[in-house]
């Protein structure tokens, strides 16, 4: 909405570029948007579970298997 309201953007050349989680965040934004006609996205991850799991057992030092439950 700001691309187009303030920089007068066509909605038909709207494209987003995403790394990692921004490309995991760009393909969900595309698929809800219409007005989205490319996305760029390098190495999103496949599993929100799994690299949840993963980011907070490295914040906490706690096993994976701890924080199952808790990244479900």
């Amino acid at each position: 909405d700001y691309l187009i309201r303030e920089h007068k953007v066509r909605e038909k050349s709207i494209g987003l570029i995403g790394m990692s989680m921004g490309a995991a965040i760009a393909l969900q934004v595309a698929a809800r948007d219409k007005r989205i006609r490319a996305v760029w996205a390098e190495s999103p991850f496949s599993s929100l579970e799994q690299i949840s799991a993963e980011y907070i057992a490295d914040a906490t030092w706690l096993p994976q298997s701890m924080l199952k439950p808790v990244t479900w």
